[in-house]
């Protein structure tokens, strides 16, 4: 892992622990990381331990259960989760889940989690990373954006459009398998570099469409993706794109400008 991959962990890190004490009613606002605990101490029973999660693992099934807010939390070595074919998460407090934070699922490369809940809105660093048998078969409508390595190595992916997705930061699918041949990115308008490097699965992906034009593409997005043979992209003007670096790492790759 690079430094600077290390230095985005961090950050999202702190942004996740920042997003979950604000969920729970207390402004955080520009303090320095080190006067987190002080908040927490603010929050209604914040002082007081909490369980996190609870894994039950009944065959094929597994219930999660959450009851310190809105957040799930790392599952750490968690074991019996080789056959899980459903999550199910039941928060306690009754507030909907609304993030997976980073490196909650990570390294569980036998976990197959097949939906996940429409209230998510956040998935940190490295949340899904490595779950070589996700099977993750749709991206939750309330997930704008992905700040970067969220499924990095993950696998199985059978979701065959990004929905709502408006931005990808770096390596977000980097080295990931899918089990879909095409890919809709509807709504995306930035994507970061090595979000699709090394794919495999993927044939086709098309960013943008009518009335939501692709802005950015990093230099390196695609780089390498030798299963991705056509790219097609929204754009304003599709003779003057405005999209610079093409093909942005992708090889034997037929690009199609479209316009939106």
């Amino acid at each position: 892992m690079t430094i600077e991959n290390k230095l985005m962990e961090l950050i999202q890190a702190k942004e996740d622990i920042k997003n979950s004490i604000e969920a729970k009613g207390v402004e955080v606002g520009d303090i320095p990381f080190l006067e987190y605990p002080s908040k927490i101490g603010d929050i209604e029973g914040g002082s007081e331990p909490t369980r996190g999660i609870v894994v039950k693992d009944n065959g094929e099934k597994m219930e999660m259960y959450v009851d310190n807010g809105s957040m799930l939390g790392m599952l750490g070595d968690s074991t019996g989760l080789a056959k899980v074919k459903t999550m199910k998460l039941i928060n306690t407090t009754g507030i909907p889940i609304t993030a997976v934070p980073g490196q909650t699922f990570h390294y569980h490369s036998n976990i197959v989690i097949e939906t996940l809940p429409e209230t998510i809105s956040s998935v940190g660093y490295n949340a899904f990373g490595e779950c070589k048998k996700l099977g993750l078969t749709k991206i939750p409508d309330n997930l704008k954006s992905l700040t970067g390595t969220n499924f990095i190595l993950s696998g199985d992916l059978r979701f065959n459009t990004l929905n709502n997705i408006t931005s990808l930061g770096t390596n977000v699918f980097q080295h990931a398998s899918f089990l879909v041949e095409e890919l809709s990115c509807p709504k995306l308008k930035t994507i970061g570099n090595f979000s699709f490097g090394n794919v495999s699965g993927l044939k086709k992906i098309i960013l943008g469409s009518p009335g939501n034009p692709v802005t950015s593409i990093a230099a390196n997005t695609f780089n390498p993706s030798p299963s991705i043979n056509v790219i097609e992209i929204y754009v304003s003007d599709p003779s003057n794109p405005g999209l610079t670096g093409s093909p942005w790492g992708a090889t034997n790759t037929t690009i199609t400008y479209l316009q939106s």
